[in-house]
């Protein structure tokens, strides 16, 4: 039975450069030009340009030292590096440097602007991701109270956020349950009910549109130009890990009540999944993965399926 989602106890969270603008328009707010830089590389998908992107941002810190947006875009260019990392094209040089600069960053990016619930997200994710691969178990638990934090402040961001992180945990962890559960509940306050799990409809979703406020960010932006379709498709790509390969291609369905979906890079990969969605149970929970039979969160178009542009 459907439940009205309380959202009057969630606080406001504060408009970004361009944040209340929509896919197609123009970015017009004031940018450093590293700042720029970053962002037209970002939309292009131009992974390779990365190096380029970090060296204009570490020229425009030495000017601007402590800059906040500045400082926000040399985390989210070395993330992105790590996340689209099944490109094979960045060196273990550059891979290293990432590493090294990512969690560092984003935690500098979070005193600067501690206001920002995004950054708090990033930085609770990549906070547990190493405490995982390190086997530390107070860098899982600081990475968890940060997660729970980052979702109080801001549930329609940071559910996904945690629920993305944990898609890669195999299907049966305590993990990846987690995982499947935010992204439901990523459904939910961006509904503003509770959705039925066993007979998900999401059409009544896209009459919810909107561009300002907290749930500016379920809809596609100048930021994330097809953050819809990313979203579905990285839905659908859980269900289908956990075995439910039926409410899957019912979810990757759903990315072709976008508007903008005929104009998405991706669509033909959708497609394909759709296709392949039952022979994917398998596929998905190979280990080692299977090239090119990844979920999003692994493969080398993690970042791009919502924020490629072109």
């Amino acid at each position: 039975m459907e439940q009205n989602v309380d959202l009057a106890s969630c606080p406001t969270t504060p408009a970004v450069a361009c944040s209340g603008i929509g896919a197609e328009e123009e970015c017009r707010d004031p940018l450093h030009p590293a700042d720029r830089f970053f962002w037209d590389t970002f939309h292009a998908g131009s992974y390779e340009a990365i190096p380029e992107v970090l060296r204009r941002l570490s020229a425009a810190l030495q000017e601007r030292p402590a800059d906040p947006s500045l400082t926000r875009h040399v985390a989210w260019a070395s993330i992105w590096r790590l996340g689209e990392s099944a490109r094979g094209t960045a060196t273990l040089g550059e891979v290293l440097e990432s590493v090294a600069l990512t969690r560092p960053t984003f935690a500098e990016a979070h005193t600067l602007e501690p206001g920002d619930p995004r950054i708090l997200g990033f930085l609770a994710a990549i906070t547990f991701q190493e405490g995982v691969l390190l086997h530390d178990d107070a860098l899982v638990a600081e990475g968890t109270a940060l997660l729970e934090a980052s979702i109080d402040a801001w549930p329609e961001f940071n559910y996904f956020t945690a629920g993305y992180m944990l898609s890669q945990f195999p299907a049966d962890s305590e993990e990846f349950r987690r995982g499947l559960d935010a992204q439901w509940k990523n459904v939910d306050v961006c509904s503003g009910k509770v959705v039925d799990r066993r007979d998900p409809e999401f059409a009544s979703i896209f009459r919810r549109e909107t561009r300002v406020g907290r749930q500016r960010v379920c809809w596609n932006s100048w930021i994330a130009p097809f953050n819809v379709e990313g979203f579905f498709l990285n839905l659908g790509d859980m269900l289908v890990k956990s075995g439910d390969w039926e409410a899957g291609v019912v979810a990757y369905g759903s990315a072709k009540l976008s508007p903008s979906f005929g104009r998405w890079p991706y669509r033909s990969m959708l497609e394909t999944r759709i296709r392949d969605a039952e022979a994917n149970v398998t596929a998905f929970n190979t280990i080692p993965p299977i090239p090119g039979r990844t979920i999003v969160f692994s493969s080398a178009y993690s970042c791009m399926v919502c924020h490629q542009a072109r």
